[in-house]
């Protein structure tokens, strides 16, 4: 391992950032699950953790805190199975540790990781969108940090501070589908975007390649006939801090004695690190999953219920919404601050609403955030 990505969702950043670049020079931990495959490393950031005023000590080296700050942050993140990563701010573009931030980290960095070596711990400066900094394991120096991205309703990637040019990679995009509007939303993401790898999956989440394949994904787009599938996929990315783009559309039909179209509902629904997921916004629930069991215990649904009626043209529509919100993601054009999970679409009426959910922090918000492989 040489690097080690960081990832971050956008309101732990907007927290972080607000006490890091205070007035009074300040650190904090941010504790951290990982993703670990090979050589690669990427620390998520699920909780920040400002040195408290009581921890403070005055020094004439800049910003110091008691041991017992560093102490109670390494039980919480054993108990919690996370990494510590320590923070601190220099402004500019090429932020870089200095003197005294390299005498902290040879210091405090190689206990850290010896108490806790079955995963990274780092120390971290960040300065006016980049970050450099030094991961440890095992008490050993292994890595220095990658690249930093902050997830919200867009991407800001920001490349490692180098005094060297960096090359931008591609961004990846993956598509879990068994229906025609997640195909459909692949070719056009494809057509839009030359530089995006899209990689789809045609088959139920979770497979162990599905998972392999997805997790180092910038966005994913599920198009599912499942609820159970959906559920899954909807803790992966929070797990993990990836946006979501979840569609699908039905035809439902009357009950005369001549079947008519009664309603066409389409849907895009956002999940974001930073917003409400599928079960905040009533997309799945319990009594959605037992339904769809039957009553059965889960892993028990012997076959898959076969997809609602759809034709290309509807699904087309959804589609390049979705589509849409994947370059919002990817680029940002609409700003960075989009406030909307969603969209609500009337295949009958042929009007597209939006749609905001408040994020109430669910049970799933909050046990699976940044976790990790934890």
């Amino acid at each position: 391992m040489t690097t080690a990505d960081l990832r971050i969702p956008r309101d732990l950043y907007t927290a972080l950032k607000t006490h890091v670049t205070q007035a009074q020079e300040s650190a904090g931990y941010l504790l951290c699950g990982m993703i670990e495959d090979g050589e690669r490393v990427v620390l998520l950031g699920r909780e920040w953790w400002p040195v408290r005023p009581r921890y403070r000590l005055i020094s004439s080296h800049g910003m110091a805190w008691h041991p017992n700050f560093d102490v109670a942050m390494l039980n919480r993140a054993q108990n919690e199975r996370l990494g510590c990563v320590l923070v601190h701010h220099h402004s500019g573009g090429s932020p870089q540790l200095s003197p005294t931030d390299r005498e902290t980290c040879e210091s405090l960095l190689p206990f850290l990781s010896s108490e806790a070596p079955d995963r990274p711990h780092a120390f971290v400066v960040m300065g006016d969108r980049a970050a450099a900094g030094r991961v440890y394991r095992g008490g050993q120096l292994v890595a220095s940090l990658g690249d930093t991205a902050v997830v919200g309703s867009a991407i800001d990637r920001w490349p490692a501070a180098t005094l060297g040019l960096t090359s931008p990679r591609a961004s990846r995009v993956g598509v879990v589908s068994n229906c025609g509007g997640g195909f459909l939303t692949a070719q056009l993401v494809r057509s839009v975007s030359e530089a995006a790898c899209v990689t789809v999956l045609a088959e139920n989440f979770p497979s162990r390649e599905a998972l392999r394949a997805l997790r180092e994904c910038d966005v994913i787009v599920a198009c599912l006939d499942r609820f159970q599938a959906r559920d899954d996929l909807n803790r992966f990315c929070k797990r993990y801090l990836i946006p979501l783009i979840d569609l699908g559309i039905e035809v439902a039909l009357s009950h005369d004695s001549v079947p008519m179209t009664a309603s066409i509902p389409g849907r895009i629904s956002k999940v974001q690190p930073d917003g409400p997921c599928l079960r905040c916004q009533g997309v799945v629930d319990d009594a959605r999953l037992e339904h769809e069991r039957g009553g059965r215990a889960l892993g028990q649904l012997e076959n898959p219920r076969l997809p609602d009626p759809a034709i290309i043209t509807l699904n087309g529509v959804v589609a390049s919404i979705a589509t849409t919100e994947v370059l919002q993601v990817l680029t940002g054009f609409a700003g960075r601050e989009s406030p909307n999970c969603g969209w609500i679409y009337d295949g009958v009426t042929g009007v597209v609403e939006r749609v905001e959910k408040r994020f109430r922090g669910c049970s799933v918000c909050v046990k699976e955030r940044g976790v990790g492989d934890a």
